[in-house]
């Protein structure tokens, strides 16, 4: 065993940060210590062996945070470290509170340029509920509440994901085909400067009093879709994440408490591992979290229901089995 592993037997996070930074406490949401940090973006694994900070993007083990903390290279924090564990002369050396790191200001950001932004007419209204086999009714209220956008792109009409924050957008073709232009073809382009992690419909959502949070513009579309269905429309908000990797950034997460709110889940690998993460951030926010699967339901052309749109195209044999979990999916 090398003399590093060795001493991260002996030593883990918790104990290097109480004689650097005596008085902070290190958690699964934590302030960065050595930086200002207003809003908690900074997590350390409950046995103490791994910290991330997702504001930087910045990650590790005690030895990388030990390099953070100092200010120093990885193999220099490697050598105090090893001397903290008491693992060269007679016993630990113990190490210096961290002096104060002068405070830079934080860049402001900015928001994405956008294109023109409209309502839609009721022409592209009717075709996009087609393309989503949703009602007409959910894509106009999408619209009124400013989830759902049109523009004009080099491709044709497109539809837009974004809301009033304007930090982030992601846009379709009102065809239904991929963007031919784009490497890889995707459906969904989620435009340039966006915050990929936004949580899209966020501030007029945590103004009702349930939450439906699903991934992707279909989905958002899909929740007002089964809203109206259900006639509680005007007491779900709707909040998409535009992609799996995403997290929910600090700043907004503080507004979820004391919310309920349901998670839709992708029926994918993917999708489980970001409902759960997505589950637990807003569970330690205070938000009372449950989830809603489609395990075991069919689409009309007989392939399994994988998503909230897909189970607006529900197989009618499907939905009489399945009729008490259906009905009551927005019900929570």
């Amino acid at each position: 065993m090398s003399l590093v592993a060795e001493a991260k037997q002996r030593l883990t996070i918790h104990e290097v940060s109480a004689q650097l930074f005596p008085g902070w406490k290190p958690g699964k949401s934590c302030r960065c210590p050595w930086r200002e940090d207003r809003n908690p973006s900074f997590s350390v694994s409950p046995d103490g062996r791994l910290f991330n900070d997702f504001a930087s993007g910045e990650g590790g083990d005690v030895v990388k945070f030990l390099a953070l903390a100092k200010n120093v290279t990885e193999s220099e924090a490697a050598r105090d470290f090893i001397t903290l564990a008491g693992l060269r002369g007679e016993g630990a050396t113990p190490l210096a509170p961290a002096p104060p790191r002068p405070v830079e200001p934080e860049k402001p950001r900015e928001k994405p340029e956008l294109p023109e932004l409209g309502e839609g007419s009721p022409e592209e209204h009717r075709q996009l509920a087609s393309l989503r086999s949703l009602s007409i009714g959910s894509i106009r209220m999408a619209a009124a509440r400013g989830l759902l956008r049109f523009c004009e792109s080099r491709e044709g009409r497109a539809w837009v994901i974004t809301d009033e924050d304007r930090w982030a957008a992601q846009v379709r073709r009102i065809d239904g085909e991929r963007w031919q232009r784009l490497t890889g073809r995707p459906k969904a382009w989620t435009l340039a400067g966006s915050r990929a992690s936004w949580p899209i419909g966020w501030r007029d959502a945590v103004a009702r009093d349930r939450i439906a949070l699903c991934e992707g513009g279909p989905d958002a579309l899909a929740c007002l879709h089964h809203s109206l269905a259900s006639g509680v429309e005007e007491e779900i908000g709707v909040v998409c994440m535009i992609g799996a990797a995403c997290r929910i950034p600090p700043e907004c997460l503080a507004s979820f408490a004391g919310k309920r709110v349901r998670v839709f889940v992708h029926a994918d690998p993917a999708g489980m591992k970001a409902a759960q993460k997505w589950a637990a951030q807003l569970i330690e926010a205070g938000a009372s979290v449950d989830g809603f699967a489609f395990d075991g339901l069919l689409k009309s052309d007989g392939s399994p229901v994988e998503d909230l749109n897909d189970l607006a195209s529900i197989d009618p044999d499907s939905w009489e089995e399945h009729r008490a979990l259906i009905e009551a999916v927005m019900t929570f």
